[in-house]
């Protein structure tokens, strides 16, 4: 019994040294950015003007309509034509290596 309770402990320590969790709180990436993000209640027109062309436009899902628009450095959250909120991109692991 004894040499079952040291095996399960191993294996518990062994995975944890194995695995590293990071935890951020929701919204603590936007807060602490030196980032430009478009405010909250921007129209589609008004974001455009501002920011310019996105990179890359989400298409809606859901109801009402959440759609998606990335730029270079965040990606804003449309609810049908209003800025609900914008994010930080993460760094893809390609791009960490260069």
């Amino acid at each position: 019994m004894k040499q079952i309770v040291l095996g399960f402990i191993f294996l518990i320590s062994t995975e944890h040294a194995w695995s590293e969790q990071i935890t951020l709180p929701i919204g603590e990436q936007t807060r602490n950015s030196a980032l430009d993000f478009p405010q909250r209640g921007l129209n589609k027109e008004q974001l455009h003007n501002q920011f310019g062309e996105p990179e890359k436009k989400y298409p809606a899902v859901g109801d009402p309509g959440i759609s998606a628009w990335a730029y270079p450095e965040f990606i804003t959250y449309l609810e049908r034509e209003l800025v609900l909120h914008s994010v930080v991109k993460q760094k893809s692991s390609s791009e960490d290596s260069e």
